[in-house]
């Protein structure tokens, strides 16, 4: 018996070492926190809208397949400022939304050649910005990227993403930020987009997928290097 507690005696605490495992272990989870904390900070805050006839979830879902949008932005969502009826194309996706109210940005003229609506949509962008606090970048679906256009040029955010935007048609409009444009070469109005790309006087880029009037999907490996080139150099916050 004393010699085993004389043995006993000669063993190290485990207390210390104990310790000093968990003040290790305490260091990596802190500092993978601290890690993922400064990577979501990273990442660009960027508002999107929807575009003509939809609602702010038939965007999140429209946008999933694009898997360098994901990986790269922190996205919030908002609905446009008038009530409109359905567009065209879309009915695939309302399965997998659950608002069923559709909105639009902005409205024509009888005759449909003069939209109007520019300043209830910029108020209504001001007012969810003060909801949710600043945005690096706006994002803009077909009529949505009009918008976004006109209210991330007012507000010198960092950059603007259009995607088959199309043209203000107040050819006045000239917008300085950077901007990156992705257009679809089936697309109806693919003339449009181009117009409105044109409207861009900065640092801007434009890709072209080989669809419609959508997202590109995640096969489309250029246009996600493109514009993970372009949100480093423009929209990615340093830190």
């Amino acid at each position: 018996l004393h010699i085993v507690q004389a043995s006993l005696r000669r063993i190290p605490s485990a207390s210390p070492l104990l310790s000093s495992f968990h003040r290790q272990a305490g260091t990596s989870v802190t500092s993978s926190i601290s890690y993922m904390e400064q990577k979501l900070k990273s990442k660009p805050r960027v508002l999107c809208l929807h575009g003509y006839g939809t609602n702010s979830e038939f965007l999140k879902v429209m946008q999933l397949g694009f898997s360098p949008l994901q990986d790269l932005c922190d996205f919030h969502f908002m609905d446009g400022v008038f009530e409109s009826e359905i567009a065209p194309g879309v009915e695939k996706y309302i399965k997998y939304v659950n608002q069923q109210e559709c909105y639009k940005w902005l409205r024509k003229t009888e005759d449909g050649k003069q939209y109007y609506g520019f300043e209830e949509s910029l108020k209504a962008i001001d007012a969810e910005l003060k909801r949710i606090g600043d945005v690096d970048a706006l994002l803009g679906f077909s009529q949505g990227a009009v918008i976004a256009s006109l209210a991330a040029d007012r507000l010198k955010l960092r950059g603007v993403i259009c995607v088959c935007g199309v043209d203000t048609k107040r050819h006045q409009d000239k917008l300085s930020i950077p901007s990156f444009h992705i257009i679809g070469k089936k697309d109806p109005i693919r003339d449009r987009s181009i117009k409105l790309y044109d409207q861009f006087t900065g640092v801007k880029e434009m890709m072209e997928h080989p669809e419609g009037h959508k997202f590109p999907n995640a096969k489309e490996k250029q246009i996600g290097t493109a514009f993970s080139k372009f949100c480093s150099s423009n929209l990615m916050k340093k830190i």
